[in-house]
């Protein structure tokens, strides 16, 4: 099916609209580094996409099958029984920012790279919207819950097929490089579902309360129908 590969994608480089790093304190340790950083790389930095069009071939209980490939997940199962299309994606920062390392600080220009991933993954968003008509676009990516294990980015990129044009390769322990890069299954009209709502642990980067009604809907009931 249909592949679209953006390269580049267009992202707002600016410090005041990239929203991870408007409540920098400007009187921070770090404020002064990354403004330099950013009004000199604009340049330099090139995020990347590659979308891939699939049908929703089966879905069973507990399974969804796209390209001949069958998923064994129920939350992939409940979030796509009733769609007949999705988009596979890998969305990645790239890695231009990374010769900086020896002049900055590490940790500086790896948040700065995460701020370009996710501003690159609000843009795809965007353009699906814009050109495809798709509104309250979730994802669902490999590894980020344990009912979809990292696993699966394997027969993610079979599908896809080669990243290699926009610079991302799958390593051997299912991870890609560069660090900052994504992949999972882009799908429409589900404004309300972040990974967060379904995870039990804790992190620094929580979006979302854990959802204990929704997660026991999704996993526990689900095993009770099975049974």
């Amino acid at each position: 099916m249909e592949r679209i590969v953006l390269n580049p994608v267009k992202i707002p480089y600016d410090m005041d609209k990239m929203e991870l790093l408007k409540g920098l304190k400007t009187d921070s340790k770090n404020y002064e580094m990354i403004l330099e950083i950013i009004e000199n790389t604009g340049e330099m930095i090139k995020p990347r996409a590659i979308l891939k069009w699939c049908n929703v071939e089966k879905v069973e209980q507990g399974s969804v099958t796209l390209m001949g490939q069958t998923f064994i997940s129920k939350l992939l199962f409940d979030k796509l029984y009733n769609l007949e299309k999705v988009l596979l994606n890998i969305v990645t920062a790239g890695d231009e920012l990374d010769v900086l390392k020896g002049k900055y600080s590490a940790s500086v220009v790896d948040i700065i790279k995460y701020t370009i991933l996710i501003e690159t993954r609000k843009e795809v968003k965007n353009y699906i919207s814009d050109i495809f008509g798709y509104n309250n676009i979730a994802e669902l990516c490999p590894g980020s819950l344990p009912d979809w294990p990292v696993e699966n980015n394997q027969y993610l990129f079979e599908m896809i097929g080669e990243a290699s044009d926009i610079g991302v390769a799958l390593k051997k322990d299912y991870f890609m490089t560069p660090i900052n890069t994504v992949s999972g299954i882009l799908y429409a009209d589900d404004k309300d579902f972040i990974n967060c709502r379904l995870c039990k642990k804790s992190c620094i980067g929580r979006r979302k309360p854990f959802n204990e009604s929704e997660y026991l809907r999704i996993f526990k009931q689900n095993e009770i129908n099975e049974g």
